[in-house]
Order: structure tokens, then C-alpha cells, then sequence
């Protein structure tokens, strides 16, 4: 089927080609032509649909980090009520299992390849996943009759950054996921019984 008479690719679709673009040459060697040939598209659509490059990054990344989002965040609800092991085992997996499912928007979203918009997205992500963490620790604390800590943001975001960095290197590294995702959890349980009383 040539270009003329296929069906012209969603914005969906045309985001996926560019994702793995931008993954496989970093966002400074990528080129419009490059998502063009990857999508089987052409520039002027790319430029119709998403302008310049930059604008076209920008989408992909808030795509990204919505889908991260969503995905995290229904998993935390379901691991309400869990014991404090259970519940940072499954919280920590729940990460592992987007990088595992998403690679290549778990590598937009957290690896090297760094430019403003990356961090501007990353830092608000992380942000609200460390909220949402946060909201957890202190539901698990009122729940077992245990005081509030002035600490609990900081914990929430060790917590975080302890999950991400694992995944980013066994990802990285090409380590086994499963394994990765246990030793951090493991390292985290650790971590939180041994914490004095903040």
C-alpha cells in the first residue's frame, strides 16, 4: 500500500514512531525526517500535527509521564491495606512493571538523555508520585497508631529515587527485572523498620 492511499497515522501512532526515535539517537541527533521515515508519514504531517520538533518532544513526554501516572497510581490504590513489606514490595513492582511494559517511555522519562523538558516533566511527575507516596506512608503510620513524622516527604522521595534508579540501571544493564525489583523493595522494607522514630 503506498503512502497516498494508506490511513494517515493517529497521533498516537505518530508519538509511538517518535518515541523510538527519540530513544534510539537522543533528542539532539533525532530529525523530523527520521520520525517521518519511522512512522511512514511524511514532515509536513509531523508539522501539522505537532509543529517543531521541541513541540512534538513536549507532547510525547506529557504523554508519557500521563501514562506512568495512571498506571502507578491505580496500582497504589490496589495495594491499599497492605502490610508495610507487602505494600513497598507491590509499589516498588509497580514501577518495575511499567519499565518492564513501557521501556522506552520508562527510558524518555527517566534516563540520561537530558533536556529541559525532560526535567521539567520528570520533576513533576516524581513530585506526584512522591505526594502519593507520602499520602501512603502517612495512611500506613494512622493506621497502626504510629505518631506522624516530620520526615515523611523526605522518606516518600528516598523511597522513589530507590525504585527509579534501580529500574533505570537493571534496564540499563539488562538485569532481571523481577530480581531488581525485590532487592530494592527488600532494601527499602529495610530501610523504613530501621528508621528511628522521626
Amino acid at each position: 500500500m503506498n503512502r497516498s492511499t494508506r490511513a494517515r497515522p493517529t497521533d498516537d501512532e505518530l508519538l509511538d514512531a517518535a518515541r523510538t526515535v527519540f530513544v534510539e539517537c537522543g533528542f539532539r541527533a533525532t530529525t523530523m525526517n527520521a520520525i517521518a521515515e519511522r512512522s511512514r508519514s511524511t514532515k509536513p504531517t509531523l508539522y501539522a500535527h505537532f509543529g517543531d520538533k521541541d513541540s512534538l518532544y513536549r507532547r510525547l513526554l506529557d504523554r508519557e509521564a500521563a501514562a506512568c501516572r495512571a498506571r502507578l497510581f491505580a496500582e497504589y490504590e490496589r495495594n491499599d491495606g497492605l502490610g508495610l513489606r507487602a505494600q513497598v514490595a507491590a509499589d516498588t513492582q509497580a514501577l518495575f512493571d511499567y519499565a518492564a511494559a513501557e521501556p522506552d517511555g520508562f527510558r524518555l522519562l527517566f534516563g540520561v538523555d537530558i533536556t529541559s523538558d525532560t526535567i521539567a516533566v520528570r520533576e513533576r511527575l516524581l513530585a506526584d508520585i512522591d505526594e502519593q507516596v507520602t499520602r501512603r506512608i502517612r495512611a500506613y503510620l494512622t493506621a497502626h497508631g504510629l505518631p506522624p513524622r516530620a520526615d515523611e516527604r523526605q522518606l516518600a522521595n528516598i523511597l522513589v529515587g530507590v525504585a527509579t534508579t534501580s529500574a533505570r540501571h537493571a534496564i540499563d544493564h539488562g538485569l532481571d527485572l523481577p530480581s531488581a525489583a525485590r532487592l530494592a523493595a527488600d532494601f527499602s522494607t529495610a530501610a523504613l523498620i530501621n528508621l528511628p522514630a522521626g
